[in-house]
């Protein structure tokens, strides 16, 4: 009978121990993953920091080249569906419809509207945008962009036998009173020649990606 009830009581202990080790490793388990959590989000800061810097670099870096007065600003709105972005500057800078707004990659929009600390710009993406443009390869080939799509322009040559290299970079060009010529625009993806309109179609994929662009500067 002693022999029984002990090894009852040995088979209980080792069933309390095995549930408190349960209950450690659960703990631990939680705690490890808590780690790894915070871990995570670190990297993430830290990655998201380090593209955040490599974009001012080149934001400052574009803004260089150009010999206009420049204001910087963030962006604090976005509307997609207008194609439209809010900019934290406004008429009390100095902004003014109709300048250009940059970001590292090149051209982001044009200055629709202003108050007096925060300004709509058109993006360059807008299908009620024009734009003077050229193709930047040899002889440069000119015409008027507009917005097709969110992620498409199309830039109109009136030149129906021109022959334009996939790649090719897209340019401001230098017919316009406000809009400075080679900002960065896009780079081309595709052409149609319409010989009966006597006009080559190009089609350009945007340098600015929205969605991930923060920090711009307006040229006065």
């Amino acid at each position: 009978m002693s022999s029984k009830i002990g090894s009852a009581l040995d088979s209980t202990g080792g069933f309390w121990n095995g549930f408190v080790s349960s209950g450690r490793l659960q703990r631990e388990n939680v705690r490890l993953r808590q780690e790894l959590s915070l871990k995570s989000n670190y990297q993430e800061t830290i990655s998201l920091l380090e593209a955040r810097l490599d974009e001012m670099r080149k934001l400052q870096g574009i803004a260089e080249q150009i010999p206009r007065g420049k204001v910087g600003a963030e962006i604090i709105g976005f509307d997609p569906a207008a194609n439209r972005v809010t900019i934290n500057v406004g008429s009390s800078k100095g902004i003014l419809p109709g300048q250009a707004v940059i970001c590292g990659e090149g051209l982001v929009g044009v200055i629709q509207s202003t108050e007096s600390g925060r300004s709509q710009a058109l993006l360059v993406t807008s299908p009620a945008l024009r734009i003077g443009a050229m193709v930047n390869a040899g002889s440069p080939l000119v015409g008027i962009l507009r917005g097709q799509s969110r992620g498409v322009l199309a830039l109109e040559i009136l030149d129906s036998s021109a022959k334009i290299q996939i790649g090719a970079q897209v340019v401001s060009s230098m017919h316009s009173e406000k809009l400075p010529a080679y900002i960065p625009i896009g780079r081309v993806i595709r052409q149609e020649n319409a010989e009966q309109y006597g006009l080559t179609k190009v089609y350009v994929a945007p340098n600015a990606d929205i969605s991930r662009v923060r920090e711009v500067i307006v040229l006065k």
